[in-house]
């Protein structure tokens, strides 16, 4: 059951985005928004999951993390990141 508050994301944009999540080690504060093109009042996490479902139900086909991470990472200025 979901609670009023509660956003719903799809299952594979949840799984998806938790492990990017982590594996980016984003915090959970604000500011991430604005590049994702989401709504500012989702924090971090929110709103790399707000935009991985919308990205996921418009592009089936971007469904690995590597795919994805690449897919939102473009959102953002090369200079605020690293890819190992």
């Amino acid at each position: 059951m979901m609670t009023p508050h509660e956003l719903w994301i799809s299952p594979e944009a949840r799984s998806l985005g938790y492990q990017l999540i982590r594996e980016l080690n984003v915090a959970m504060g604000f500011g991430m928004a604005s590049y994702l093109d989401v709504n500012h009042c989702y924090n971090n996490h929110e709103a790399i999951l707000v935009r991985l479902d919308h990205l996921l139900a418009v592009q089936p086909e971007v469904n690995t993390p590597d795919s994805v991470k690449r897919a939102l990472l473009r959102h953002f200025p090369e200079s605020s990141y690293v890819l190992a």
